[in-house]
């Protein structure tokens, strides 16, 4: 039997580390709305920006949902 992955939301892990959109934009070097639009589904993810939120938040990019 393979085991799932459990897996989180952005928004999910970026709450948890008490850290706000805006916060995470600005470590990231994108605007706050593009992060709105990722924890919200109207835009896809880039695996390039995916790595970048998993330094980030301090996870492996595998724990993040996209």
């Amino acid at each position: 039997m393979i085991a799932e992955k459990e897996q989180y939301s952005i928004a999910a892990l970026r709450e948890d580390r008490n850290m706000t959109q805006e916060a995470l934009a600005i470590k990231l070097g994108v605007n706050p709305k593009t992060v709105s639009e990722w924890e919200n589904k109207k835009v896809s993810i880039k695996p390039l920006h995916v790595y970048a939120i998993a330094y980030v938040l301090k996870v492996d990019a595998d724990k993040i949902r996209v």
